[in-house]
């Protein structure tokens, strides 16, 4: 099979598990056989509550061993700053962020990585707010070559798809709805869920529906009936709820010629009376903070890794603590980032940076 073929085939299964969670396996090995991986993961973590890990949908993995990264060793992983510096759907591999020696000095790479004979990481950022940060990633071993340009490449095609289909699941918030008891749960959750007839009359809205009937952009009433975007939305939308097989229809929903949400469409009952209608509307994005600091001084990915605890006030081996590496290791970087900045003393160097970090520069 064609590079190209795979790929749309792919693509096709991730929408498949968007509606149906038994396809979220395949839709892994897939993702591991087209880059020659040997492991792949979908993981949410929530960053307000230290990190914990609210989502986990792994391939080619060991719990154990899962466990253990969740547990001890996600701290340690170089990969860290892809927060800092990357944007949504930005494919990215470990050695972006750490030079390969270093990596080797790691204890990430020699207590974690070694054990399960993994060597070289790729992957992107499918989801990053406040309230949540989702991952996509892939794993290969010593035996093959690192992941290349053309592998990036492919994946950043496949991760738009993994995002899209995973907001689309609602597996950010909730792993699965059981739409029969749908009404005591539909108002907690953000969600958006719009309860309609077959002609598209609302019957029943969540808190979160209200704001986007509210807002009036993307959706609203019109006649009496739900419209979604543009004329290829309500299209799509009629289409859905003119289904008499059970099956489920994703409907994107465009203002102009742009994708900007989707909705899932959901038959609640045999007879295909009453639909429910999800729409996840994500929360906002937070920026690439660190890209000012590149541009500013030319901090590369692991400096910044050493610049992050330095401004919480960490010490050089409470540093080397933090990323698993030697108190000289942490002593070099800072000596490049006092060297970038023009300062002499960490007092300083805090200062320039959040001079540039600040909204407003003095």
């Amino acid at each position: 099979m064609g590079k190209l073929a795979q790929v749309s085939g792919l693509i096709g299964t991730i929408y498949d598990a968007a509606l149906d969670p038994r396809h979220w396996p395949g839709v892994l090995a897939g993702m591991s056989e087209l880059v020659d991986a040997k492991a792949a993961a979908i993981q949410m973590f929530d960053p307000l509550n230290g990190n914990k890990l609210r989502l986990s949908l792994e391939y080619g993995t060991d719990p154990v061993w899962s466990q253990l990264l969740h547990t001890t060793f996600a701290a340690l992983c170089p990969i860290g700053p892809i927060l800092l510096l990357a944007e949504l759907d930005e494919p990215c591999s470990i050695f972006h962020y750490i030079e390969e020696p270093e990596y080797l000095e790691t204890r990430f790479f020699k207590e974690w990585c070694v054990p399960q004979d993994y060597y070289d990481m790729a992957g992107a950022i499918i989801a990053k707010s406040q309230g949540e940060v989702g991952t996509v990633s892939l794993m290969r071993g010593r035996d093959k070559p690192n992941f290349n340009a053309n592998d990036m490449e492919l994946i950043g095609i496949i991760a738009p798809h993994v995002r899209r289909a995973v907001t689309i699941a609602g597996l950010f918030e909730h792993r699965a709805i059981e739409l029969a008891g749908l009404s005591s749960l539909m108002q907690k959750l953000s969600t958006a869920i719009m309860l309609v007839d077959a002609t598209g009359r609302l019957i029943k809205v969540n808190g979160a529906a209200e704001a986007l009937l509210n807002d009036g952009a993307m959706v609203r009433i019109e006649s009496g009936r739900l419209a979604l975007g543009t004329i290829d939305s309500n299209r799509g939308l009629s289409e859905a709820l003119s289904m008499c097989n059970g099956s489920a229809a994703i409907v994107p929903i465009t203002m102009g010629t742009h994708a900007k949400l989707t909705a899932a469409v959901v038959s609640m009952d045999v007879k295909h009376e009453t639909f429910a209608i999800l729409i996840h509307a994500p929360l906002p994005t937070m920026p690439a903070m660190g890209k000012p600091l590149v541009q500013a001084f030319g901090f590369t990915p692991r400096e910044l890794a050493v610049l992050m605890p330095v401004l919480e006030g960490k010490s050089a081996a409470e540093i080397a603590e933090l990323l698993g590496v030697s108190v000289a290791t942490v002593r070099t970087h800072l000596s490049r980032l006092m060297d970038k900045t023009k300062t002499v003393r960490q007092t300083d160097l805090i200062r320039s940076v959040m001079q540039v970090m600040s909204p407003i520069n003095e």
